[in-house]
Parts: C-alpha cells; structure tokens; sequence
C-alpha cells in the first residue's frame, strides 16, 4: 500500500491537470477567435513602410527556402529586407548573397557586421547593426530568425496588428515545429513546442523568432540599451511589456514553423537553456514551471514505487499529454496552411502525446539543472550571464 493514498493523489492530478487544460483550450478558442476576424478582415489602406531584420549565422540546411519564404511576402506598402551576417566566411553569407540574386527583390540587403559581441550576444549585436541601418523613413520594426518558415501573410498581419490596435506597441506569434521524419527526438521537440505555445494565451511572452514593433515605441522603450547589455534578444523584454499592460498582442495567424535535422543532444540543449532565459530574466514564471514539472515528476514516482500503480501512471500521463494535442490539433484545425510546404495534421498532435513521456525526462532535466547554470554556450559562444543586463563574453568560435 502506497503511504500516499491513490484515491488524492488521482484528485489532485485531475485538479491540476484541469487548470493546464483549461489554458490550452483558451489558446485553442483565441486561435479560433482571431483566426476568424483574420478572414472577415475588410481591404485597409497602404500599411506603413517596415524593415524587417533577419540575423542569419552558420550553416542550416533549411534557411535558404526559410529567408525565400519572408521575400516572398505579399505587403501594401514599402518594405526592405536585411539580411545580417557576421562575417564573409560565415556560411550564412554565401547562402544570402546566392539567394538574392536568384530572387531579385527590391529592398533586399545582406549586411555583414564584422564585429565580436562584448556586452551583448552575437545576435543582438546583429540585430542592432541592422536597426541601425533600416531606413530613415521605416515605421516598424519586424524581426525574424533564419531558422523559421512564415506564411506569404506574415508581415501584414504583425503590423495589422499595431495598426488596427493603436494601444499596441509589439506583435508577436507562436513558432511550432514540424516534425519531417518519425524520429522520436522530433515528436518530442513538437510536443516541446506546443506546451510552450499555449503561455501565448495570456499575452505576456514576446517570442523573438517572430515579432514586430513600432519604431517609436522601440526608442521610448529603450530597446536599444537594453539590449546593447544583455544576452537575451525576447525574455528581457517581457517585463517591458508588463510595465505597459496591453502593449503586446499575439497575432496566431501569423504562426511560424521552423524544423531542424538534431537529435536528442539539441533538444536537452534547447530545453535546458529556455528554463536557464526563464530563470534569470522571469522568475515568477520559472518557478511556476519548475513546479508544475516536479508535481508530475511527483505523481509519477508515487506511481511507480513498487507495486506497481498503473491506473495513477496511465492517468497521469493521459491529462498531462493533453496539453500538446489541444495546442498542436487547434494549430492543424485553424492554420492548416500557416507553413506552407510543412503542414501539421492530426497525426502530428497525436505524435505530440505520445511524445510525452520523453518530454518529461527532458523538462525535469532543464528544470533541475537551471537553478545552477550561470554559463550557457550559444552558436558557438560561451556567455556568462550574471542578470538580465549583465552579460560576460568568455569564448567565441575564433578562440577555439
């Protein structure tokens, strides 16, 4: 007989597994919601002139069909395109400069910053080289990462969404994977990606892959000084935002998919360093986190001390698993065509559930190691990060 007794425990796991289901289904109806008013939208005038960032380094077997998807944007209104690398021999370099050829699009630039992070990381300093080389005349600012494929609407709607909301300053949308084989390591990273897809519901988290803001409110934010300090390009800005409630929307119909060819050594490294962001720059949401993977850790455990429980295992990973195929089947449901050449289906958020076992070794993983990392390794350099804006550069690739 279990010292804990089966009949709580069951009740407490239904209990909490209700409140994440309860959040995975407002994601699911605001992706409804929005996606509707999407369709209904009316014609609108010429959207203002927008430059959109796209820092780009290494090698990636996807990133040249990735940046053909943002030049192949349908956009009123005047916008260019930066491409930023940081050196010529980076591999990225040759993959833009080939590409821009072949498509030809006016307002389309590579950039190369041949400068070293100091106080920042690689991205960001990447990212500021190319703000500070938009356009004068540019009214938004739009922000992609290479490794993600957007819509032919992606751009406008994140700046239909500034503009048809004039209390908004920043849009931004969720980034799912797609899994391209039947590898496990890739079901897992979906299953990854859907639970941290559903945080969006609240309106609070910026994702840096994909989002937008006005320039004016990129200078009265200080955005610039904050990130000329930091390692983090999203997560530090969140509380940004939350000084200014209502500032930042998630515009679902605007989601992105991204892919990668990694295996389970990416998906321990990635995981680990989203609760490392967490952690120094939102407390409050790491420890929610950290929680709520320890109580199904938990549950597990009672379950699994000898005898044998299978009714709480079964049930507690049948409740929990429901958060993924909420999130990933209202994905495939209401943006069946949101990645183009890569579609999520319903096989796909069944993937996502069976998934799950492995994605919980990976979370208590992240989650226990986090609270001691002060070090994290990033496109090959190693930072120290001591807080949100205090950021140590100890090795890049060129000092190996």
């Amino acid at each position: 007989m279990h010292p804990i007794n089966e009949l709580s425990l069951t009740a407490a796991c239904l209990c909490t597994g209700l409140i994440q289901a309860s959040v995975s289904a407002a994601f699911a109806l605001k992706i409804r919601t929005r996606v509707r008013q999407w369709n209904r939208r009316a014609p609108g005038p010429a959207l203002p002139c927008a430059s959109v960032l796209v820092p780009c380094k290494g090698p990636l077997s996807t990133m040249k069909d990735n940046l053909r998807s943002l030049l192949d944007q349908r956009y009123c209104g005047t916008v260019q395109f930066l491409f930023v690398t940081p050196t010529e021999n980076d591999p990225a370099t040759g993959v833009v400069r080939e590409l821009l050829r072949e498509v030809g699009r006016p307002g389309a630039r590579l950039l190369i910053t041949d400068l070293k992070p100091r106080t920042s990381s690689a991205k960001i300093v990447s990212l500021l080289y190319g703000v500070d080389a938009a356009d004068p005349n540019t009214e938004v600012f739009a922000f992609a990462d290479a490794d993600i494929r957007v819509p032919p609407h992606w751009l406008e709607a994140l700046v239909l969404g500034l503009w048809r909301n004039p209390g908004v300053a920043a849009t931004t949308t969720h980034a799912l994977y797609v899994p391209r084989s039947g590898r496990l390591s890739e079901f897992a990273k979906l299953s990854l990606s859907a639970l941290s897809m559903t945080g969006m519901t609240f309106e609070r988290l910026l994702v840096g892959w994909s989002w937008a803001i006005r320039k004016r409110d990129f200078e009265a934010f200080g955005i610039r000084e904050i990130w000329a300090r930091s390692y983090f390009d999203d997560v530090v800005l969140n509380r940004v935002f939350a000084c200014n409630r209502g500032s930042l929307r998630w515009v679902p119909e605007a989601g992105v998919g991204f892919w990668d060819d990694s295996g389970w050594d990416r998906v321990f490294e990635e995981a680990k360093r989203a609760f490392f962001n967490l952690r120094v720059c939102d407390a409050g949401v790491w420890l929610l986190a950290t929680l709520a993977v320890g109580w199904v850790v938990y549950l597990i455990y009672w379950a699994l001390v000898p005898p044998l429980n299978w009714r709480l295992l079964l049930v507690t990973l049948l409740v929990f698993s429901t958060n993924p195929l909420i999130a990933v089947g209202a994905v495939a449901w209401w943006l069946p065509h949101t990645f183009g050449s890569w579609r999520v289906g319903c096989l796909n958020a069944l993937a996502s559930v069976a998934a799950f076992p492995a994605v919980l070794g990976v979370l208590a993983y992240a989650a226990a190691l986090s609270p001691w990392s002060r070090e994290v390794v990033w496109s090959g350099t190693r930072y120290r990060v001591l807080g949100p804006e205090r950021v140590e550069v100890v090795s890049t690739e060129e000092d190996a």
